[in-house]
């Protein structure tokens, strides 16, 4: 990386824009950098940076990822993470389409397909 292009993320990751590790607010595919798995990743409205697995849940699932001890977060707009608690799980249930639901990804333990909604072509 240039001086330039160093001074450029110093001064985003300073200003909030980017987080240390290059994400942003939109969150978008990414590659975890341990495992090499596609994760949906971005910064959550907590402000932290936020790795999950790519497929969504269905409300069973979602049980199955919180009794895992796995953080779940919608999708809100298309692009912010934000955390579910009792208020977001109670409005947008898990398989909402407006608010798709995701786990956090943990490397080496892929999310079950038993709790992910089946993807129809």
């Amino acid at each position: 990386m240039t001086q330039q292009a160093q001074w450029l993320k110093s001064m985003l990751v300073e200003k909030g824009v980017l987080s240390e590790a290059g994400l942003s607010r939109n969150a978008g595919i990414r590659t975890c950098r341990t495992c090499h798995q596609h994760c949906l990743a971005g910064i959550a409205i907590t402000g932290r940076d936020t790795w999950l697995d790519p497929q969504q849940l269905h409300p069973a699932g979602e049980l199955q990822a919180l009794l895992d001890c796995r953080r779940t977060f919608s999708l809100y707009a298309g692009k912010q993470l934000v955390p579910r608690d009792h208020h977001w799980i109670k409005s947008y249930p898990a398989g909402h389409k407006q608010r798709p639901t995701f786990a956090t990804h943990t490397c080496g333990q892929p999310i079950p397909t038993t709790w992910t909604i089946k993807e129809h072509p």
